[in-house]
């Protein structure tokens, strides 16, 4: 892109000096346009290196244009003819040259990439009706205005045959010089000028050039300005439906491509993918690749294999794995963000609350305290307590299943003593089992 910018402004520099420049700074210029030749050139190989057939197939019309431009106004009128034979350049071969400023109209191509600049040319080719018709007013304007300044300003006698250069010659010199001469007064060009000159003779003049200014300028210009913006809006809202749809068939299109990739690694179709198939998955190219285009490599892979299983299980389910997966895919948000956080804080509530109590810290705002001075002090302390919690409990289910026990023989001793006593009674009914085992 810079290269196409200061191509531009050497061929410029070359033209406006051409041919007037002395022979150092012709050779100057010579030598430049030597310069964009080649590098237009290497720009070239290089694009059909890297596109290879697909440069040329199919067609399209930017690659026919630099083609073109690079080869016929850059390596033929540049290289190949004047070595050939000694060609002096005329207006024809530099008009030719000057054409390869043309490729500058792929930095429209940079140019959409933003926002405010789409909306613009969104706005721009979506009123081309309403534009051409403000145009054919505009003309409509100027023509009528011409006319009267024919009438009014070129036939007052006081003027007779104004001399070339002078204000009201433009209005003696037929129609189409007086409407060029009243498009002066759009764009204020040196029009005070003209004004004060016409006020000499006619005091009064200004009331005609006011209205025609306030007619062309603020009115109609403003209008089309008006126009363009509003289209813009609107179609920037139609749009919004538009890309809303478009981000429902590329989420399904993804979801889509994340089960395929599910049923890929589930080698066995259990509808299950366990840790052996998932590293297994690494092993197929296809696989490898596409958690590379995630930014995972083998190592992050597993670990995020980890996380996504929510359960624990050692094992991902579709939805688990689809889920977690589209998620990863996308970028994250300042919402999304904040709701982790809340979550993670609930669950830092909860288990600070189920921990038990720790004498090496207060009370909680000590706990607060030490989060956020010593982050991984308080990472340790959670680890203690975690693992005192954990003992606690193994401490407690020993307790239960040496009760179970105790109830389990008691319960053995009632059941003989019933048998017993059955048995004396001479009843054949068979005794009560109980059953007290602790999974």
């Amino acid at each position: 892109m810079a290269s196409i910018i200061l191509c531009m402004f050497f061929l410029g520099a070359d033209a406006a000096c051409f041919p007037n420049c002395d022979a150092g700074m012709k050779d100057f210029y010579e030598v430049m346009n030597n310069v964009f030749v080649f590098l237009f050139l290497a720009e070239w190989i290089l694009r059909v290196l890297k596109d290879g057939k697909a440069y040329f197939i199919p067609l399209k019309a930017e690659h026919v244009f630099d083609t073109l431009i690079v080869w016929v106004c850059g390596v033929l009128l540049g290289w190949v003819i004047p070595l050939t034979q000694d060609v002096q350049r005329s207006p024809i071969t530099q008009s030719l040259n000057v054409l390869r400023s043309m490729r500058t109209l792929r930095f429209f191509n940079f140019l959409k990439t933003f926002e405010s600049f789409k909306m613009l040319l969104a706005g721009i080719l979506g009123t081309a009706t309403t534009l051409a018709a403000c145009v054919a007013l505009l003309a409509m304007v100027d023509l009528l205005f011409g006319i009267l300044a024919i009438e009014l300003i070129g036939n007052f006698e006081a003027w007779g045959s104004a001399p070339r250069g002078a204000a009201a010659w433009n209005f003696q010199s037929g129609l189409i010089q007086a409407c060029l001469g009243m498009t002066r007064f759009i764009f204020f060009d040196n029009a005070i000028n003209v004004t004060e000159e016409l006020l000499v003779e006619q005091p009064f003049v200004w009331v005609f050039l006011f209205l025609y200014i306030a007619i062309s300028a603020y009115v109609i210009l403003n209008l089309v300005t008006a126009v363009i913006c509003e289209k813009a809006q609107s179609m920037t809202q139609e749009n919004a439906a538009e890309m809303a749809k478009e981000l429902r068939a590329e989420e399904k299109r993804t979801l889509k491509e994340l089960k395929n990739l599910f049923l890929r690694l589930d080698a066995d179709g259990s509808g299950q993918v366990t840790m052996e198939e998932f590293d297994a998955a690494f092993t197929v190219p296809e696989c490898r690749d596409k958690f590379l285009l995630l930014g995972f490599d083998e190592d992050e892979a597993k670990r995020l294999f980890k996380v996504l299983d929510a359960d624990g299980e050692g094992e991902l389910s579709v939805s688990e794995f689809t889920r977690g997966m589209a998620e990863v895919k996308g970028e994250a948000t300042s919402r999304g963000m904040l709701i982790a956080k809340k979550k993670a804080e609930k669950l830092e509530k909860l288990l600070l609350k189920a921990l038990p109590p720790d004498t090496t810290a207060g009370g909680e705002g000590d706990r607060l305290a030490l989060e956020e001075a010593e982050p991984e002090r308080f990472g340790d302390l959670l680890d203690n307590q975690m693992r005192g919690l954990e003992e606690a409990a193994r401490l407690r289910l020993d307790d239960i299943q040496k009760q179970c026990s105790v109830a389990k023989s008691a319960a053995k001793d009632l059941q003989d003593l019933l048998h017993k006593i059955r048995k004396k009674s001479g009843l054949d009914a068979p005794s009560p089992k109980f059953d007290f085992e602790v999974h």
